[in-house]
């Protein structure tokens, strides 16, 4: 049994890591891809060329960390493998974790097939970008307001009035001392760890 065990956790950690890796992999190129894509469009502003955009943002892991990963694929596929341009980008699209970033790729390579030239659509993807993350900063503004409020109300002003009340009946003898423990040390710390938790699930 201990034997059957350790093959099923040795062959599940093998079988897992990869997925693993890939999924921390796409969450940091989603991360940093708006402002790769913002780096991207103004190179492209003032008339760089594709492939040289991508050679500079490769060069950029300090600003740009996994996309600049993902971009140095395409300077491998070019420079020592021989590939072309395009070739570089579709082998990059099939193989990169990041369905934001394949997306993005993937509308350079049909901009470029349709005759059209990768510049303007590198300029118009990240004013939508800007314009998609204005939106989630608004809506998270607006969360943190609420959030601040239910903070106040349920965790700061509630427990101080509940407190007070407690006391008093505390020393008229009215009620124990267990229950305003509780609330000290034990509401409102893990109701202060859960409103953290949740403001980091919306920064995500």
């Amino acid at each position: 049994l201990g034997i059957s065990f350790s093959f099923i956790s040795v062959f599940s950690g093998f079988y897992f890591f990869p997925q693993i890796r890939a999924w921390e992999r796409k969450g940091r190129i989603d991360r940093l891809l708006p402002y790769a894509i913002g780096y991207i469009s103004s190179m492209a502003s003032i008339g760089v060329i594709p492939y040289e955009i991508f050679k500079k943002l490769s060069e950029a892991g300090e600003n740009y960390g996994e996309v600049s990963i993902e971009a140095k694929q395409i300077v491998r596929d070019v420079d020592l493998l021989g590939f072309d341009f395009m070739a570089a980008l579709r082998n990059l699209v099939m193989v990169t974790p990041s369905k934001k970033m394949r997306a993005f790729i993937q509308g350079a390579i049909t901009t470029a097939l349709s005759g059209g030239e990768m510049g303007p659509y590198f300029i118009n993807i990240a004013e939508e970008y800007m314009e998609e993350r204005r939106k989630r900063y608004e809506s998270l503004i607006e969360s943190l307001g609420l959030v601040a409020e239910i903070y106040v109300t349920g965790l700061v002003a509630g427990p101080l009035l509940l407190m007070i009340v407690l006391s008093i009946m505390c020393f008229l003898g009215g009620a124990p001392l267990s229950i305003l423990a509780a609330i000290t040390y034990l509401i409102i710390p893990l109701g202060s760890a859960g409103i953290i938790i949740f403001i980091g699930t919306l920064w995500e």
